[in-house]
């Protein structure tokens, strides 16, 4: 009796084990480098470590070939796609609930589509299983071009943005960052466009504090976002990588 207990509950423990698996729970741990290498055609949200957090049908899907930038290690795997309106995907990484987290990506706008010069975010860092979102990263119109953004929760009018224009078809580094500072309404987000990859930290490109808003209490997921037509463009992004340190 005791036998076939203890059988059935490591048969249940198993189960569970291949369910988190399937479903994309598990955290990784940090520092976390993602190079997106899963199969072809697949959507980002079937992968081990991604979820699936709106009920969207419109897939992330999986594209073959990479991103690569200049001085960074050598790209690997593949990349994804999306566009407009969708599915939204989470990766969970080991809860932090002080200090500083750090979320770098390459990225490549393909097509505007009717992206306008509201815009949207695409991008953010989240607190726990909520729809709470900081350090979200943005994009609008300019003319033929788009301007990226940072913003300290997802409020449009808080959005900062970069003061000159990002050409289609150009892949761009991407590092955004999310200080947890002790008090109420004063969190500090930042992004840098380009930064020299090797180097130490340099100063951001932009940054904002959250005075009006409600401060993140942790960070534990990143979050990529399928928006709508007027605020989600043609994206391709690669070479995700998490962690609590520039390094």
């Amino acid at each position: 009796m005791i036998k076939a207990l203890h059988s059935f509950r490591t048969s249940m423990m198993l189960l569970a084990m291949t369910l988190l698996t399937q479903m994309g729970w598990g955290q990784v741990t940090l520092p976390h480098s993602d190079p997106l290498n899963y199969t072809v055609g697949q959507s980002l949200t079937a992968q081990a470590g991604w979820t699936l957090i709106n009920t969207a049908t419109s897939d992330m899907l999986i594209s073959s070939g990479n991103l690569s930038y200049t001085g960074l290690a050598s790209s690997s795997g593949n990349k994804v796609l999306f566009v407009s309106s969708g599915e939204d995907a989470a990766k969970s990484f080991t809860q932090q609930t002080s200090g500083t987290v750090y979320f770098s990506f390459l990225l490549n706008v393909t097509s505007l589509g009717a992206l306008n010069s509201t815009g949207g975010y695409f991008a953010a860092l989240n607190e726990g299983s909520t729809s709470n979102y900081g350090a979200s990263v943005w994009t609008r119109l300019n003319g033929a071009n788009y301007d990226i953004g940072i913003n300290p929760r997802t409020t449009a009018a808080n959005t900062v943005w970069s003061s000159s224009a990002t050409s289609l078809n150009t892949t761009v580094f991407i590092v955004i960052s999310y200080q947890l500072v002790s008090g109420i309404g004063n969190d500090i987000v930042k992004i840098w466009i380009n930064p020299t990859p090797g180097s130490s930290e340099p100063s951001a490109t932009l940054s904002a504090t959250n005075t009006g808003g409600t401060d993140l209490a942790n960070l534990n997921r990143v979050l990529l976002r399928q928006d709508g037509s007027t605020a989600t463009p043609s994206v391709e992004m690669d070479e995700f990588r998490i962690g609590t340190s520039w390094a």
